[in-house]
């Protein structure tokens, strides 16, 4: 999932982690006995990893996406003002 995220493959992603919510709620339903809390808890560490690492993917995909919608807005308003100048002489 990680290197999904890493390549921008979105729609992929989606659909993994659609699965990937089906494959948990169907692993804890019913929950688990206390005794395999022993296996689970390394496993569950890893599940969170990953989902910290696709997060912070995301987010910086998401920062790097304003930006570069920011600067899109200053080059329109920029080229309108510019037009604008232009039609007053």
């Amino acid at each position: 999932m990680a290197e999904l995220c890493d390549n921008g493959d979105w729609e992929a992603l989606a659909r993994l982690q659609s699965r990937r919510q089906d494959v948990l709620r169907q692993a804890f339903s019913p929950p688990p006995a206390a005794a395999s809390a022993p296996l689970l808890v390394p496993l569950l560490r890893q599940i969170q990893d990953l989902d910290r690492d696709i997060l912070a993917c995301c987010e910086s995909v998401k920062s790097a996406c304003a930006r570069e919608l920011d600067q899109l807005g200053k080059g329109r308003r920029a080229a309108g003002a510019y037009s604008e100048q232009q039609g007053r002489l």
